[in-house]
C-alpha cells in the first residue's frame, strides 16, 4: 500500500511550480514598483522643499530637477542618465510652477518617472509611469499674496 503512494508529492510540486514561481515574481516585481513609487514621493517632496523656499525659486524646474534626480539615483532608469540630463523627457520629467494654496502664495511640483518592470511578464505592461504632485506654501517672509 505505501509503495502505490510514492512520487504524488512530487508530481504536486511539479504541477503547482509554475504558480508559486509566478507568484514569487509578482511579488518581487511589486516590490521594485512600491520602491519606485516611494522614491518618486520623495523627490517630489525636496523639490517643493526647494522651490518653497524663496519666492524667486519657485518656478525653478532646473534646481528642483537636481534635487528630484538626487533622491532618485538608485531607481533603475536613472542611474544610466547623462550628467546633463535636463528631466524633460522619458525617464524623468520635473516641472516647477507658483502657485497658491488657501490664498498664500505656494510652489507646485510634478515629478513623473517612467519605470521598466523589473522582470517582465508576458500580459503586464512592461513600462509604468508614477505621477506625484506636491504643494508647498512659501517659507520666505517677503513672499507677495
Amino acid at each position: 500500500m505505501k509503495r502505490a503512494k510514492r512520487g504524488h508529492a512530487v508530481i504536486e510540486i511539479a504541477l503547482m511550480l509554475p504558480w508559486i514561481l509566478l507568484l514569487f515574481i509578482a511579488v518581487f516585481d511589486f516590490g521594485f514598483y512600491v520602491y519606485s513609487a516611494i522614491s518618486v514621493e520623495n523627490a517630489a517632496r525636496v523639490a517643493a522643499l526647494h522651490t518653497s523656499s524663496n519666492s524667486h525659486l519657485a518656478n525653478d524646474s532646473t534646481t528642483a530637477c537636481f534635487y528630484a534626480l538626487q533622491e532618485l539615483q538608485k531607481a533603475s532608469n536613472v542611474a544610466w542618465l547623462p550628467s546633463n540630463f535636463s528631466c524633460t523627457g522619458v525617464p524623468l520629467r520635473v516641472t516647477a510652477a507658483a502657485s497658491m494654496v488657501n490664498g498664500l502664495p505656494a510652489s507646485q511640483v510634478t515629478v513623473t518617472y517612467q519605470a521598466v518592470a523589473g522582470i517582465p511578464i508576458p500580459w503586464f505592461s512592461s513600462l509604468y509611469s508614477i505621477t506625484r504632485i506636491v504643494s508647498m506654501r512659501q517659507s520666505d517672509e517677503n513672499a507677495t499674496p
